[in-house]
């Protein structure tokens, strides 16, 4: 990878209402909800078109 961290954006509002967003090095970011008990990490190369609300909102709509 470049060494570069992606920029956050999400083109959905999260599923989840106290969604908190870690963002770490390199693209990683992990994701928790309280409310629905649920903390998702994801690591792996950076993708610059990332939207970090898909992740979490396909994995809340899945546990519905």
């Amino acid at each position: 990878g470049s060494g570069e961290s992606p920029p956050m954006r999400s083109t959905q509002p999260f599923q989840a209402e106290d969604m908190l967003i870690f963002d770490g090095a390199v693209g990683q970011r992990i994701y928790i909800s309280r409310e629905k008990k649920l903390v998702i990490v994801r690591i792996g190369d950076p993708i610059f078109d990332w939207d970090d609300s898909w992740l979490p909102n396909r994995i809340i709509a899945g546990l519905n």
